[in-house]
């Protein structure tokens, strides 16, 4: 693999699963908030104030999942681009070895 390819792969790759690592950080945040936000459902959203946290808590979830969506997005999109730049390297090897060096 040339050297420049090789580069351009390993970052993607890194890039990739940078994004799938910040997409999983998020959702133990998310699971935090949920279990936080059920705990107080049950306790303490009996008021007006906290039937208003919990359409906030609603709100926020719907924000975060689109954030959590597109960064598993990126992630997607990085490791396919990382499997095509594999794929096209190792096309560009087959054909390279199959031309025969000129005679001297």
């Amino acid at each position: 693999m040339a050297a420049v390819t090789a580069n351009t792969l390993q970052i993607t790759q890194q890039s990739a699963q940078l994004f799938e690592d910040a997409n999983n950080s998020l959702g133990q945040i998310y699971s935090q908030v949920s279990e936080a936000q059920e705990t107080l459902k049950g306790q303490a959203m009996v008021t007006t104030a906290g039937a208003r946290l919990s359409q906030a808590i609603v709100l926020w979830t719907e924000d975060f999942n689109d954030i959590r969506n597109t960064l598993q997005q990126m992630a997607t999109q990085l490791n396919d681009t990382a499997q095509q730049l594999a794929a096209s390297n190792a096309n560009s090897t087959d054909i390279a070895a199959s031309v025969a060096a000129p005679a001297l």
